[in-house]
């Protein structure tokens, strides 16, 4: 088992943070300028910690609870309700980069994705599905058998790494967002005036 989480490991390694460092090399290379005009994964700390050790730690845990579950992985109501959660929390998360104007390498421009933003769009789709889908198998082991069989819940440990991938990601874009809801704020309370 522990052989098979190493591979875990790698594996989401390479295409969470892998991919992306490859396409900054590549345009290093080719001395692109999008990687001097805007922001690259080794930018941000969502990225740097975020990507290359916190999701892939976070996958280890989540497939280490699945192993311990023993669930069939074709639970079809699952996978359905994983597929929800996943586009949702996608379409979330790329809507507010868009709403928000948060440009960077993946989104130079408003609305406007490069290839490396569609690829990080579907990595994140199946990404949040596959967590979905830990998570949903596991509330749902809770719910029809209660906690036995779950010996020190590891998909506890990857809840609290991605909390800190969630803080990391707020650090990041702290300035944008927190600046835009204070200004929501103050033409709210102007307007009441």
């Amino acid at each position: 088992m522990e052989s098979k989480l190493f591979i875990v490991l790698g594996v989401t390694f390479f295409f969470s943070f892998g991919v992306q460092a490859l396409f900054y090399f590549w345009y290093l290379a080719r001395r692109e300028q999008i990687i001097v005009k805007y922001k690259t994964v080794f930018s941000y700390y969502s990225g740097i910690i975020g990507d290359a050790i916190l999701i892939p730690a976070t996958n280890v845990f989540a497939v280490y609870s699945l192993k311990q579950l023993g669930y069939p992985v074709f639970d079809y109501i699952v996978w359905i309700a994983a597929f929800i959660i996943g586009f949702i929390t996608t379409l979330f998360f790329h809507l507010g980069q868009k709403y928000f104007n948060l440009t960077n390498w993946t989104m130079p421009q408003k609305g406007k994705w490069t290839l490396l933003g569609i690829y990080h769009s579907l990595f994140m789709f199946c990404e949040s599905i596959f967590l979905a889908f830990s998570l949903v198998s596991y509330l749902k082991h809770l719910a029809l058998e209660g906690k036995n069989g779950l010996a020190g819940d590891p998909i506890k440990f990857g809840l609290v790494l991605m909390f800190f991938f969630f803080l990391t990601f707020a650090y990041d874009y702290r300035k944008t967002l927190f600046s835009k809801f204070g200004r929501g704020k103050e033409i709210l309370f102007k307007s009441k005036e």
